[in-house]
């Protein structure tokens, strides 16, 4: 995967819309996007293709709405600081424009 925020975060959005349940498979994915999270508490875009994918705000709140929703029970209170720790990093952050804003708290 070049850019798990996006490249796993994006599809994980979309099975989640199309009403897929969590299963052992949709944790897996989640495990690696959470797995990829910086110390400051965002997700870097690994590539840089604006629009769809260059900035920390959105790979953040990409990342932290996947794993928030397919987190591997088991997983529950590491997920739980993750999340906490990059809404933080989120409501701090400078947005550069309308879809940084989009994508902040």
């Amino acid at each position: 995967m070049i850019d798990p925020a996006f490249s796993e975060g994006y599809p994980l959005l979309a099975a989640h819309a199309a009403g897929v349940a969590p299963n052992l498979t949709t944790a897996v994915y989640a495990r690696h996007i959470a797995l990829h999270q910086q110390s400051d508490g965002h997700w870097v875009p690994m590539d840089e293709r604006p629009p769809q994918a260059h900035s920390g705000v959105t790979a953040t709140a990409i990342a932290l709405r996947a794993i928030q929703i397919y987190r591997h029970p088991s997983l529950a209170a590491d997920t739980k600081a993750r999340i906490q720790h990059g809404t933080r990093w989120l409501a701090a952050a400078s947005p550069r424009d309308t879809e940084e804003r989009t994508f902040q708290p």
